[in-house]
């Protein structure tokens, strides 16, 4: 267990494998303003990456989640379907959000984008009460279909 003095902390876990040694991070941010003479409350990053993937699939004019830029290079290419279009970090100021999108075709983009970052603060702070600092839409294409 590793603490740096935020509100997140990162977990190491290193699991033995006969063959092979893995070791996994996983990030939680905790909750601070929580009765703590009973324990923590801390909420692991896919959390948050399910809540912003569901707050942007729900906005007209999305028509597809990548998971970055490279990856909808490599799923022109490939026809690979992309896992779910989000990450997320946690800075000092609160929680950074990237999200990977595909408009569909005769929809204003700067009005879903500004539609995206407003769904996906409201919905991850109404379901955890943290803040999200940033929030940045990254459009990779247009759908044309």
């Amino acid at each position: 267990y590793l603490h740096n003095g935020s509100n997140y902390s990162i977990i190491i876990v290193v699991a033995y494998d006969w063959r092979r040694m893995v070791m996994a991070v996983s990030k939680y941010y905790r909750i601070d303003e929580a009765n703590q003479e009973i324990g923590n409350i801390e909420i692991h990053s896919q959390v948050f990456e399910v809540i912003a993937h569901n707050a942007t699939a729900e906005i007209d004019g999305v028509s597809k989640m990548f998971e970055s830029i490279s990856q909808s290079i490599a799923d022109t290419f490939n026809s690979k379907k992309h896992r779910n279009g989000v990450e997320v970090e946690f800075d000092e100021n609160g929680l950074v959000v990237d999200v990977y999108v595909s408009i569909k075709v005769g929809y204003a983009i700067n009005e879903v984008a500004e539609k995206i970052q407003k769904n996906i603060h409201q919905m991850i702070y109404h379901m955890t009460a943290v803040k999200t600092s940033e929030i940045y839409v990254h459009v990779v294409s247009i759908d044309f279909e």
